[in-house]
């Protein structure tokens, strides 16, 4: 997508509004599942050989499992979910975190969160998912969000960024990170994420840090850190 525009009369044209149930399946399918296509971690879950194309029936499996995880979001009552819209209607971004209160509290949220939902999806998965290393660096990605906040209280947590692949590079992710730290600021929070490398670059301009990764046979995850009351730049 080409701008004939200013940046900054390009994003006049974009909004950022909440999520509904109803925007689940248009999100899943052109936002959140693109824009995880060339991460590590949705390699690692749906490897393809090379050159090869999923199959319309995998495709259609994989959206179903991005847009579950939109719903369970919506459901868990506890995760911010914000979308960013075009002015002629056009949904191109989703953001969603979570505040974490303390490190009895976070575990026990976490178990309390995912404990129905894991029931659930036991009776369906994606046929093309690689259940075994999914599972192993899902555990080892907890351990490492522990390890980093499990210490601390008041931390937001961010647990989607998706930019629809056609509207990427045009400042929206920034649109997008502006609305969640000043959320961070006003609460005095920490914040926290697990980054993709394409991912890095934009976190450290709002004054996330690098403090670990998790290796994977498709790249690393990085662990990003960033203190209370941090402005962007």
């Amino acid at each position: 997508m080409v701008m004939a525009m200013s940046p900054s009369d390009y994003l006049s044209a974009f909004v950022i509004a909440p999520v509904f149930i109803t925007d689940v399946d248009h999100l899943a399918r052109t936002v959140d599942a693109p824009a995880s296509e060339s991460g590590p971690l949705f390699r690692l879950m749906f490897p393809r050989r090379p050159g090869a194309e999923f199959s319309e029936q995998q495709n259609d499996e994989i959206i179903r499992w991005h847009a579950d995880g939109i719903k369970d979001a919506i459901m868990d009552g506890r995760t911010q979910l914000r979308k960013i819209c075009h002015n002629d209607g056009t949904v191109v971004g989703l953001a969603g975190w979570v505040v974490e209160r303390g490190p009895e509290a976070e575990a026990d949220s976490y178990k309390s969160r995912n404990a129905g939902n894991e029931r659930e999806k036991e009776d369906w998965l994606p046929g093309v998912l690689d259940v075994s290393p999914w599972l192993e660096v899902s555990s080892v990605l907890r351990e490492e969000r522990h390890r980093v906040i499990g210490h601390l209280a008041n931390v937001c947590r961010i647990t989607i960024m998706s930019i629809s692949p056609d509207y990427q590079r045009h400042g929206l992710g920034s649109m997008l990170m502006r609305r969640i730290c000043e959320d961070i600021d006003r609460h005095d929070r920490y914040g926290y994420v697990l980054a993709s490398p394409a991912g890095v670059k934009l976190y450290s301009k709002f004054g996330f840090e690098a403090v670990g990764q998790v290796d994977t046979l498709h790249g690393p995850i990085i662990s990003m850190l960033r203190q209370r009351t941090i402005m962007p730049h």
